[in-house]
């Protein structure tokens, strides 16, 4: 086991918190390899005490609130712009290619992308990987000098892409 969860199984953690998260958290932490921290051990630790509502708060305050922490992976990419546009294009017809529901948020939202990252066959998983890479490189460096914990969920979804789930 290399203690790396799969794509979809960070999706969950990176929702706007509900009252299961904690329990998806300790599910999550526990699938880790014995003996290791692992990013979402990390996070644990440093959202640890926390009730929901304040954990609603610093999801709220990062994500939505900070527009260089968007979850909207093609906003880290593109801004506004017609190439922005056509990578949601793109997005929405794989997701309805794949039968995956359509959310409330846009195609290019991280935890919809992870969803469809877990269901793409290589070479597709491979091509988005690269595609959505740099926008987890910015995610990961805004989220860092904040010294947010959500950080550590993103370092867990780059190690993802390493370990190829």
């Amino acid at each position: 086991m290399t203690g790396v969860l799969p794509a979809g199984r960070l999706s969950a953690l990176l929702q706007y918190p509900d009252a299961t998260f904690f329990s998806v958290l300790k599910e999550c932490r526990d699938a880790g390899a014995p003996g290791t921290e692992s990013p979402v051990s990390r996070f644990a630790r440093g959202i640890e005490g926390l009730s929901i509502k304040r954990l609603q708060e610093l999801y709220v305050d990062a994500f939505d609130l900070d527009p260089s922490c968007t979850l909207d992976l093609g906003w880290h990419l593109f801004g506004e712009t017609y190439e922005r546009g056509a990578l949601l294009a793109r997005l929405r017809a794989e997701l309805c290619e794949l039968g995956i529901a359509e959310r409330n948020e846009l195609p290019d939202h991280l935890p919809t992308v992870l969803v469809l990252l877990d269901r793409l066959e290589d070479s597709r998983r491979a091509e988005l990987r690269g595609i959505i890479a740099p926008a987890l490189g910015k995610l990961h460096a805004a989220l860092a000098v904040r010294a947010n914990p959500y950080a550590h969920l993103i370092t867990g979804v780059l190690a993802t892409d390493a370990a190829g789930g």
